[in-house]
C-alpha cells in the first residue's frame, strides 16, 4: 500500500524549515571545528524507501544491494550504518512507543519509513548537493541566500569579527567574510 505523499504547500514548510536547521547546524560545527581559511566538507545521511532504491538501480544499472536497515534489526543496523549511540536509539524507540513524531521520510519519493517496521537504504549526500547549494563560483548566490547566511554568522565576518555591509561582503564558498 502507498501512502499519499503530503500537499506541495507543507512539503515546501518542512524543506524551509529543514534548510534552515541544517544551515544553523553547519555554521555550528564550521565555528567549532574550522578557522576561516578552512571549509567544511559536510555529508548528510538520508533514508531511500525499497521502491525508489529499485528504481535507481534498474535506470542506472547498477546490482541491487540487501537494505542497511532492516525492520527485524534496524538497532543494531542503524548503529552500525549511521553511527547512533545506545543512548540515541534508546531515546528513538521510546518516541516510538509514546506515539510522538518520528517520522521518516524517503529522501526520493517523501513516502513514510518507520524503524521496526520498514526496510530501507541509507545514501550519504554533500549538504550543497541536498539543499541545492550552487558550489559553482561562476554563479552569484540568490538575495535571499545572501540574508541567510548574513543572518546565520549574526552579520559578522566569520574571520575578523567585523559587522559586513552589503558592499563589502563576499559570499565565496558560504562564508560570510570582510573583503
Amino acid at each position: 500500500m502507498r501512502i499519499t505523499p503530503p500537499s506541495k504547500e507543507i512539503n515546501h514548510f518542512i524543506s524551509s524549515y529543514i534548510t534552515q536547521v541544517s544551515q544553523e547546524e553547519y555554521v555550528k560545527l564550521r565555528k567549532k571545528f574550522c578557522d576561516f581559511m578552512t571549509s567544511l566538507n559536510a555529508i548528510i545521511l538520508v533514508p531511500i524507501c525499497e521502491d525508489c532504491y529499485s528504481i535507481k538501480c534498474h535506470s542506472l544499472e547498477l546490482n541491487w544491494e540487501p537494505p542497511h536497515i532492516v525492520a527485524e534489526t534496524w538497532k543494531n543496523d542503524i548503529a552500525f550504518e549511521v553511527g547512533l549511540t545506545e543512548v540515541e536509539i534508546q531515546e528513538i524507540e521510546s518516541k516510538i512507543n509514546n506515539d510522538e513524531d518520528m517520522v521518516l521520510r524517503c529522501n526520493e519519493c517523501r513516502n513514510k519509513l518507520e524503524y521496526g517496521k520498514d526496510n530501507f537504504y541509507v545514501e550519504s549526500i554533500s549538504f550543497e548537493e541536498h539543499f541545492h547549494i550552487s558550489g559553482s563560483v561562476s554563479k552569484k548566490p540568490s538575495k535571499q541566500l545572501k540574508r541567510s547566511i548574513n543572518k546565520l554568522y549574526g552579520n559578522n565576518c566569520y574571520g575578523c569579527g567585523k559587522k559586513l555591509t552589503r558592499k563589502d561582503t563576499s559570499y565565496d564558498h558560504i562564508i560570510a567574510k570582510h573583503t
